[in-house]
Order: C-alpha cells, then sequence, then structure tokens
C-alpha cells in the first residue's frame, strides 16, 4: 500500500517530479534555525571572495552565504575578539551590502555603497575575556547588531537578550544574501591561524531594542578613507596594566610598547601585524545608531544607547560635543505620540527619510510592537505605495514573502496596546496579500 501512495503522488504532480523521483535538491529545507555547516552539507551555500585595503593593511577572505535572497533574516556566529568577527546582511554584491564588523569589545555597523562605506551604528560591550558571540540581521527598515561576552554556555539557536545591542534605520537595501565573513588578516594567514568561526548559524530577524538615551544632531566626516560617518567626541586614553580589563588586551599593549621601545613607528607596527595592537581605548565611546544617514545630508539623526564601560558620563559629554558644534539636541520621546510628534517635526527638515514614524518609534524608543509596524510598513511601501526597492524585493522567492507575512500577521494578532494602529498594519498586511506583487 505504501508504495501505490508514493507512485499515486508522483503521478498526481507530475511537475514537482517529472522524473518519477524525489531527490535532496526537491525536498524543503530550513531557511533559518540552521546551522552554516548544514546548509553547506545538502548544498546550499555560495560563496564571494573579497581582497581589501590600504598600503598599511590588507584582508582578505571568502563570504559563507545562504543560497537564497532574503529580505528579515538574522545571523549568528562566535569566535575569538582579537581577530575579529563579520556578518553581512542584505548583500547585493560584494561592494553593495550591510555588514558588521567586531574586534575586542567594539560592533560596527556600516553600508557598503559602491566601494565606499558609510558608519551606521557602533555597539560597546564588555570586554571579554574569552571568545564573543554576535547576532547581525535586517528587520524591515531596521538593521540590528547584538552582541554577548558569554561566561556559561549560550543556546546559539535560542540565544538570551544581547548584552548589548543598536538598533539603525537604514534604507538602502531592502534584499539580498546574508552569511558571515571569517575575516583573516594577511599577518595571521601567514601564520596559519585565522578569523573564521566555526558555530554560525541563520536565525530569524531579531527584535530587541533599546530606549535611547539622547537624540543628537551630527555632521558627517571622513572617519577614515572611504569612511564616512558623523562627527563624535573621542577621548583616547592609553591602557595601563592595572585597568580592570582582560589579560590578552595588556598583552597587546605590552607587544604594542615592545615594538615601539625597538624603534618601530605605528605604520611599521601595521605592516608587520595587519592592524595596529590595541593600545588605547576611547572613553567617551558609547553604543550609537543612526536614522537614515546620508553622506551628502548636512546634518543627519543619531541616537545614542549606553554610556561608557570604563569611563562613566560619556552620554552627557557627547551630548556637550554636540551643543558645542552648534547642532542640535533633543529629549528622547516618552511614548508612541511624542515619538510620532518628534518624526514629524524632523522629517520636514530631512526631506530624504524613507523610513516613517513607526521606524523613528522602533528607532527611540525599542519596543518590540513598533519594530512589527515598521515591519509591515517597510512592505506595504516597497510594494504597494512608493516601490523604491521593487525590483530588489523581486528577487526574494514568493514562498518566502507570503511566510514572512503571515509571521507578521501572527504577530500583529498578538498585539494588545495601540490597537487602532495595530488594525491599521493588519490592513496594510491584508492588502498586500489581496493585491500580491
Amino acid at each position: 500500500m505504501p508504495d501505490l501512495v508514493l507512485d499515486y503522488h508522483r503521478r498526481k504532480v507530475p511537475i514537482d517530479h517529472p522524473d518519477l523521483s524525489i531527490t535532496r535538491a526537491k525536498l524543503e529545507y530550513p531557511a533559518e534555525n540552521v546551522s552554516f555547516s548544514y546548509l553547506g552539507s545538502i548544498g546550499k551555500i555560495c560563496c564571494t571572495s573579497w581582497f581589501y585595503g590600504t598600503d598599511t593593511w590588507r584582508y582578505f577572505s571568502a563570504t559563507i552565504l545562504h543560497k537564497e535572497v532574503f529580505t528579515d533574516k538574522s545571523v549568528f556566529l562566535a569566535g575569538v575578539p582579537l581577530i575579529g568577527l563579520s556578518a553581512v546582511a542584505r548583500l547585493i554584491d560584494k561592494w553593495n551590502h550591510y555588514i558588521c564588523r567586531c574586534y575586542y569589545s567594539y560592533g560596527y555597523i556600516y553600508a557598503y555603497i559602491e566601494g565606499s562605506y558609510t558608519y551606521l551604528g557602533e555597539v560597546n560591550f564588555p570586554f571579554p575575556a574569552g571568545g564573543i558571540a554576535i547576532r547581525f540581521g535586517a528587520s524591515g527598515s531596521a538593521i540590528i547588531l547584538g552582541a554577548w561576552a558569554p561566561s556559561s554556555p549560550m543556546d546559539p539557536l535560542d540565544p538570551p537578550s544581547p548584552e548589548a545591542s543598536v538598533q539603525v534605520i537604514d534604507t538602502t537595501f531592502t534584499s539580498g544574501y546574508f552569511g558571515v565573513l571569517p575575516l583573516m588578516q594577511e599577518s595571521y594567514a601567514k601564520s596559519g591561524s585565522g578569523g573564521s568561526s566555526s558555530i554560525s548559524f541563520v536565525l530569524p530577524s531579531s527584535t530587541p531594542g533599546n530606549k535611547a538615551l539622547a537624540v543628537l544632531e551630527v555632521s558627517p566626516e571622513l572617519v577614515e578613507p572611504r569612511l564616512v560617518g558623523p562627527s563624535l567626541s573621542k577621548e583616547l586614553i592609553e591602557i595601563t596594566y592595572d585597568m580592570d580589563i582582560p589579560e590578552y588586551l595588556k598583552l597587546e599593549k605590552k607587544r604594542y610598547d615592545l615594538l615601539k621601545s625597538k624603534g618601530f613607528t605605528d605604520e611599521e607596527i601595521k605592516l608587520i601585524f595587519g592592524v595596529e595592537p590595541l593600545h588605547q581605548i576611547d572613553v567617551n565611546g558609547v553604543s550609537w545608531g543612526a536614522f537614515e544617514f546620508r553622506n551628502n545630508s548636512p546634518t543627519n539623526i543619531i541616537a545614542v544607547y549606553s554610556d561608557n564601560q570604563l569611563k562613566s558620563g560619556a552620554v552627557e559629554r557627547q551630548v556637550e560635543f554636540t551643543r558645542s558644534k552648534g547642532l542640535r539636541v533633543f529629549k528622547p520621546p516618552k511614548d508612541y505620540g511624542e515619538a510620532v510628534s518628534q518624526y514629524n517635526e524632523l522629517r520636514r527638515e530631512f526631506k530624504h527619510w524613507l523610513a516613517g514614524k513607526d521606524d523613528y518609534a522602533f528607532f527611540t524608543l525599542g519596543d518590540e510592537v513598533f519594530n512589527t509596524f515598521q515591519n509591515v510598513d517597510f512592505y506595504y511601501g516597497e510594494l504597494i505605495e512608493h516601490k523604491t526597492h521593487y525590483s530588489q524585493l523581486r528577487r526574494v522567492s514568493e514562498y518566502e514573502l507570503r511566510r514572512r507575512f503571515n509571521d507578521l500577521m501572527r504577530k500583529l494578532s498578538k498585539v494588545t496596546v495601540l490597537t487602532e494602529e495595530r488594525d491599521k498594519h493588519l490592513s496594510k498586511l491584508s492588502k498586500i496579500v489581496k493585491l500580491g506583487w
């Protein structure tokens, strides 16, 4: 009987099994909550090669990517902080994507647009004594980076709330490949070690957000060659051996001091090691994220989410620095109404903003409900309203889009606050499904 049933199925659905066979390639496979190792074993990964640098540092690697194009996903990976971890989201090609890079206890978010970087956010988390873990991904117009310095076992498929995280709002890319970049510096390659991580997973898009401690107007500046970001206050101090920091950082400082005592310049040290050993810490560094940051805009808006881990008061120092430049400091909104009001006020000035009021609510308040609202707005705008990146979204399979809409529908059905807004977004989702794309 089982053979008859299987034979009937094969003949009944010839489009699925034209050769009357069921092969591995035809079977459904997981699009999330799956390791890259497993995806590789069933032939569902792809890659692209990388090589970039300057006269004093060079990096090369091969990005490991999920073979399908997605809109909302995240990548989890763990490894050693000394060499660094990197992940990519919504990769169109090697010249256009979002990327995060994490070293020591700093995580940086960039948009790489036609070969030039825009600095979108930074997360500061406790200096790890051992390895670090990060989760990086996209949810609608939100790009989110979370980080841990885990001291006890942690389940990659069900990680706890990040020890530190930031949310960025950006509408440059709406779909693409997600993957990991096992970064390798030239010097480490020569010594036989690299930055590859053996623990990497594709997860659903992450949702935890933060409440803004300050909202600042910032001017763009050239942070490094081909890298533009906000002008923020910096105060670099030398690492000392009595600091309450992990031993490997003190060893990095000792290595730097030894080379300097032998007459090596900073440029020569970079040539030898590929990167300058960490010997200074920015005590004005804070976790921050940008809202629709554009290099050609005279000013932009960022939110500050955390203080400095070594020297408290960094948020206030950034506020005073902003005021000293004649730029504005805004009081963070307390609720949805204030967030919408502040957004409407700023939107009149920042006419390039494509992201809406719910994006701004999530940006400043961090509640998951606002992330769900903005996620629906993201699809409604791109598929029905303005269709700015319609060609990008068309690269995503219909199955994946419908699966995502069902997820959002389930999330909205559980919302018990701001019911009028909830119903509006339910109506938007229904309209998308009805009209198609």
